[in-house]
């Protein structure tokens, strides 16, 4: 590149740290939480989509996506840089709006060792989620994530596999979930040097150039994809899929991102130290294994309440399971069995 435009490699390096810093400068406007007629077009799009009113809440969706390292990493301890799959790598949280796929909020810093639940520990989503979601909002996650109420995540896989009721659920919150993935393609079908990271990383400081230079193709990636038409768009997700597209997969809303005006701070905040308030309490009240057990719960309230919507939609009836073993992610033959065993062990241990 250097030789083609008649500059030094060291203008080149130059002009490539200052393009990065400028475009890390515009993170706080570029990656910015939804306004409210953003969020207005998702619900929309959700509604339609899903055929389930209830389930336009959820406007966003949460997922990792692993910015793999070309080369081997000098710094110490390199394995925490290991990945799942075995490659060096970071791992890189985003929330992406379901019917626009923009970027509204990340978590760029952890090595690809890191877990998607510890990783997202670290979202300032979670560090104050009424700056972000109202009480009737929540993001929909996969089941690397913990339950948290402003979370929506499908039943376990092995659940799945056992009950018609968890599998209806799972096939339906997939149809919306896609577009996390659809969104992590998007990104690297763009910028192909997040398909394996080339910088040299030697130092911490080198990590760090590492860190805004991703940070960086995420606000390059929102402030072009305005302007992609469907075409290109198919062909940036293509590009970034490490699969073959199939029918479900095509889809695109050409919503308007231009207008990204911020409403309602005053009441973000007002929700967000109500939020404190309430946390404060449950403090003094509770032990933090029983406020565990309260978020466990009132996550799946809602994953309840949203099943119980989609039978509604679609004239459903519970086939397989009941109330109680849902919440255990059991069939009520298996829940019979466990409480079946659960009896014998306790008549058991009272002969003894």
């Amino acid at each position: 590149m250097a030789e083609l435009c008649g500059f030094s490699e060291v203008s080149m390096v130059h002009f490539t740290q200052r393009t990065i810093s400028a475009l890390c400068s515009l993170e706080k406007e570029v990656l910015c939480w939804a306004s409210e007629s953003e969020k207005e077009q998702g619900r929309i799009w959700v509604e339609e989509r899903c055929g389930i009113p209830e389930w336009r809440n959820g406007y966003a969706s949460v997922d990792g996506v692993h910015i793999n390292c070309a080369w081997a990493p000098g710094l110490d301890h390199d394995d925490a840089f290991m990945n799942r799959k075995r490659r060096f790598s970071f791992n890189v949280q985003l929330v992406t709006m379901v019917h626009t796929l923009r970027i509204i909020s990340y978590v760029v810093g952890h090595r690809g060792a890191s877990s998607d639940a510890r990783a997202w520990a670290c979202s300032s989503v979670v560090d104050a989620p009424a700056r972000y979601l109202r009480k009737d909002e929540w993001i929909w996650a996969d089941l690397g994530y913990p339950f948290a109420s402003y979370l929506v995540s499908p039943y376990q896989h092995l659940a799945a596999t056992k009950s018609i009721d968890f599998r209806r659920f799972n096939y339906s919150l997939s149809s919306i979930r896609i577009r996390s993935e659809h969104a992590m393609a998007y990104v690297k079908g763009r910028f192909p040097a997040l398909k394996g990271y080339r910088g040299l990383l030697a130092s911490l400081r080198a990590e760090e150039y590492a860190h805004d230079f991703i940070v960086a193709a995420l606000v390059a990636h929102n402030l072009a994809m305005q302007h992609d038409e469907a075409g290109r768009y198919l062909v940036y997700v293509k590009e970034g899929l490490d699969r073959s597209m199939t029918p479900r997969d095509y889809d695109w809303d050409r919503a308007n991102d231009d207008d990204l005006e911020r409403e309602m701070e005053w009441q973000k905040e007002r929700d967000h130290q109500q939020w404190r308030h309430q946390q404060e309490e449950a403090a003094n009240q509770f032990s933090s294994t029983d406020r565990d057990i309260i978020c466990i719960d009132s996550a799946k309230e809602r994953r309840e309440s949203l099943h119980d919507a989609l039978n509604r939609a679609y004239d459903l009836q519970f086939v397989d399971t009941t109330w109680r073993s849902r919440q255990k992610e059991l069939t009520k033959k298996q829940l019979a069995d466990v409480e079946r065993r659960r009896i014998q062990a306790v008549l058991s241990r009272g002969h003894h």
